[in-house]
């Protein structure tokens, strides 16, 4: 499994974690890597974070961690990977995984793969998804009033 975040200006940390991710892990995570990534592309710029609705992301301690700290978060519906801009990142390093499979024989071969992939998404393509969060929702909005 990784965990990994993103911003409109280009990809942050990824970070491979073994095995099921606690609240208290992910908190860890996010202090190691959130604030380097605020820091580099935001500075003292208004900023939000986004996560989804995984269990360990809506936890109590996660939500005391995120007050707190001051993280300014925004809700984001549950089951709603067509509007998750990480989603589409996700896609592409997953095919190029596929494409890759027969070159990855450890877990270190996996991790290697999917950097590489990451390395390789840039800051455009990233901001083109951004910039297409309006249309998507648009979308889905319209899609879900027809099968009403």
């Amino acid at each position: 499994m990784f965990l990994a975040c993103i911003s409109y200006f280009g990809v942050g940390t990824l970070v491979p974690v073994d095995r099921y991710v606690d609240p208290q892990k992910y908190i860890d995570v996010l202090d190691d890597n959130l604030w380097p990534l605020v820091c580099k592309y935001f500075g003292g710029k208004r900023w939000f974070f986004q996560d989804d609705n995984a269990p360990v992301h809506r936890s109590l301690i996660t939500r005391q961690w995120k007050t707190e700290n001051s993280i300014p978060s925004i809700t984001w519906p549950a089951q709603s990977p067509d509007i998750n801009v990480i989603e589409n990142t996700w896609k592409v390093i997953k095919c190029h995984v596929q494409q890759n499979i027969s070159n990855i024989e450890t877990r270190q071969d996996l991790i290697a793969c999917v950097l590489k992939r990451r390395r390789q998404l840039t800051s455009a393509y990233i901001r083109q998804l951004c910039d297409s969060i309006p249309r998507r929702i648009r979308s889905v909005i319209i899609s879900r009033a027809e099968v009403i």
